[in-house]
């Protein structure tokens, strides 16, 4: 039974993940959006300046380093990383997490580790 089960279980998942494909790529979408729209309307807490789509830019190229700093010093690791910093502020550096349910962002409580990237 337990064979018969296994292949009846490939067989839909074989089915279901054309369907998933395009459901995944419109949900990262729609965050992207929303990442996008909270950064262009909010203002840093720092510096009052708007984050704009450059405190995106800045924290995706800082997650970048950071990410590979880590593969460079654990070769070969698979490695569990939670991203906490979504926005760093052109102007003064602060950085911030974005908090999808409310569309706004937050201080980054643990942006130390990426500061150092």
């Amino acid at each position: 039974m337990t064979g018969l089960a296994l292949k009846v279980l490939l067989v839909v998942l074989l089915i279901l993940f054309p369907i998933w494909i395009p459901i995944v790529a419109i949900s990262h979408g729609i965050y992207l959006r929303r990442l996008r729209r909270a950064a262009s309307a909010f203002a840093c807490l720092s510096c009052g300046e708007l984050l704009g789509l450059e405190s995106i830019r800045l924290a995706d190229e800082a997650w970048a380093d950071y990410m590979r700093q880590l593969h460079e010093q654990n070769p070969g690791m698979l490695l569990q990383v939670v991203r906490s910093v979504h926005a760093i502020c052109p102007k003064c550096g602060a950085r911030y997490s974005f908090i999808e349910g409310e569309r706004t962002f937050a201080p980054a409580n643990d942006g130390a580790a990426l500061a150092k990237a």
